[in-house]
């Protein structure tokens, strides 16, 4: 019965992170689908992207890689499987 309880209780956080060296900030993911932009010298939150609900819901970021050869493109994977296209200075998203 204690064993029981003790694993219903068990669950994990993921966090996915990417560093842009090109303009100094990082990216992270998580459970809620929403990709946090930070600077990387101040630990500061610059900007936050998302779909809106009513748009589609995604779900956790599992993977976020900056494009090294266009520093404000960003693709997040999502547990569907999905990819996203981020520019990350406009907030403007494509799903493929």
């Amino acid at each position: 019965m204690y064993k029981k309880a003790l694993c219903s209780l068990f669950f994990v956080v993921m966090l996915i992170f990417s560093y842009n060296v090109h303009a100094a900030i990082f990216a992270s993911g998580g459970e809620d689908g929403k990709i946090k932009i930070w600077d990387s010298e101040t630990k500061k939150l610059v900007k936050e992207l998302f779909i809106p609900c009513e748009s589609l819901e995604k779900g956790r970021v599992t993977v976020l890689a900056f494009n090294e050869q266009c520093p404000v493109e960003l693709v997040s994977g999502h547990v569907d499987g999905s990819l996203i296209l981020w520019n990350i200075e406009t907030g403007a998203y494509k799903i493929t």
